[in-house]
């Protein structure tokens, strides 16, 4: 198998303007309108999704993940920042 690739798995993800990797490597997270969906990047499984309380008008900047992959953070336009907690994906705090 050195000289072909093989297709391992598909992610049906649409429209999404940010998608980023955790710190590890092991999530893959895509922002969906105002949702942000994880993935398992070993095996491509959809793990769980976030809804975000930022104002509709806010437009999402950015996806962050700390170095430990513990928490992740999520930045918009209008000074929105919330953190969660991984992998049980509770939310730390909203401002």
């Amino acid at each position: 198998m050195h000289d072909e690739f093989k297709l391992f798995t598909s992610l049906d993800i649409k429209y999404s303007k940010i998608i980023k990797f955790s710190k590890g490597g092991n999530f893959l997270a895509c922002l969906d309108g105002y949702r942000v969906k994880f993935y398992n990047c070993y095996n491509g499984f959809f793990i769980h999704y976030v809804t975000l309380n930022a104002i509709p008008e806010t437009e999402i900047l950015s996806i962050a993940f700390n170095d430990n992959d513990i928490s992740f953070a999520v930045a918009g336009s209008n000074g929105y920042i919330g953190r969660w907690e991984l992998p049980t994906f509770t939310l730390i705090k909203e401002t």
